[in-house]
């Protein structure tokens, strides 16, 4: 978990406790009126935009707590200013398995493969307007290499733009970790992907 304790005092309980939390995830037991987006078997992706009642803005800010711990305290900025966010709900389990944070028309820079520092700023080769921005994709940990991610970007094609399709190379990741370009990689199917800031 990451967290750093002494054994055998007060710290030792306040570690099991803060692990528990890590592991169990966000809770969802379903809002009187979502905006379910597409539904998988016992599973559903439901959108989230900021005008929303303040229940689902706290959900929101749930997961982003969640996710802040995994991909680092940027995540919950998120809250104040976002566009649209997709939960993936795990119906079994009725726990938040991921979440994708996204925005309408932004400008993306290529990088191709030969580019390995995937956070810092470079020359851009190729600039393009009007992409999807995504700005956050998180999976909690129980769900990952599970198809979930997948599914909420094949959501976020389907829904951010009303009555269009986005190709999955109309998706730009915003400075994606080493495993988030791996996911963009593979979902786009190119090493050349779009990035913003």
């Amino acid at each position: 978990c990451g967290m750093v304790y002494a054994h055998g005092t007060e710290d030792e309980r306040i570690h099991t406790a803060f692990c528990r939390k890590l592991a169990a995830g966000v809770p969802f037991k379903g809002w009187s009126v979502e905006r379910v987006e597409k539904r998988l078997h016992h599973d559903r992706v439901v959108s989230v935009r900021p005008t929303d009642p303040a229940s689902h803005l706290q959900k929101v800010r749930q997961v982003l707590e969640a996710a802040s711990r995994d991909v680092g305290g940027f995540a919950l900025q998120l809250a104040e200013r976002f566009e649209q966010a997709y939960l993936y709900i795990n119906g079994a389990d009725q726990m938040v398995a991921g979440m994708v944070v996204a925005e309408s028309s932004r400008e993306g820079a290529m990088i191709d493969s030969t580019c390995l520092d995937t956070v810092r700023k470079r020359e851009p080769q190729v600039l393009e307007s009007g992409l999807a921005g995504v700005q956050l994709v998180w999976v909690h940990g129980r769900y990952r290499r599970k198809g979930v991610a997948s599914h909420m970007l094949d959501v976020l094609r389907e829904s951010l733009v009303f009555g269009y399709k986005l190709d999955r190379t109309e998706l730009a990741f915003s400075a994606p970790t080493s495993s988030g370009r791996s996911l963009a990689e593979a979902y786009t199917r190119s090493t050349d992907i779009w990035i913003y800031s």
